[in-house]
């Protein structure tokens, strides 16, 4: 670090993401990278996507007034334990980029694989993924009730599960058990 005039995390930031953006940008790609680099204080060239992932939706501006293409991820981490898809459904987007934020380009729903094998990565990933889309997709004029889509959501299962995938139960709403007919 001394050897280039590094002495703090935002220096060494700086350095390493210029040295991995040279490497991407010869292949004629995007780089993308986590929020912490820029919340460390590190330069980085305009061109850059940044993966909000642990912070709140409010630092959403603070990247894109940098200039930054951004994604959201930070509340829809798949492999979040016993959360199920009504928690992630919940969440409140509707203030993502407003005005229209051209720099702000989605969301997305990672997984991290400490809790997931194969015995696992389906039911772990639907149905959350699934209501996480919907939440994602749908116009924000459409109300985000969870227990009315709880009734597409087992539909979608069912038929999930007739094509031969390993789908988590829907959960149970307004005291009525959602489940599919058995196969």
């Amino acid at each position: 670090m001394q050897e280039h005039g590094i002495s703090t995390l935002g220096e060494m930031e700086t350095y390493w993401v210029a040295r991995i953006h040279q490497i991407v940008s010869s292949y004629n790609r995007t780089l993308m990278l986590w929020n912490d680099p820029f919340s460390n204080g590190a330069t980085l060239p305009p061109d850059i996507n940044i993966e909000l992932w642990n912070a709140n939706l409010q630092q959403i501006d603070n990247i894109t007034s940098h200039g930054h293409p951004t994604v959201f991820a930070g509340a829809f981490y798949l492999d979040s334990v016993g959360a199920q898809w009504n928690a992630f459904y919940s969440q409140i987007i509707a203030d993502i980029g407003r005005p229209p934020n051209p720099l702000y380009i989605g969301g997305e729903t990672p997984m991290w694989g400490e809790y997931v094998d194969g015995t696992n990565i389906q039911p772990a990933m639907f149905p959350r993924a699934t209501a996480i889309g919907e939440l994602f997709w749908s116009p924000d004029a459409v109300p985000k009730i969870a227990m009315y889509q709880a009734h597409r959501l087992e539909g979608w299962r069912c038929r999930m599960r007739a094509r031969g995938y390993d789908v988590a139960p829907c959960g149970t709403f307004t005291n009525t058990s959602l489940y599919c007919n058995p196969l």
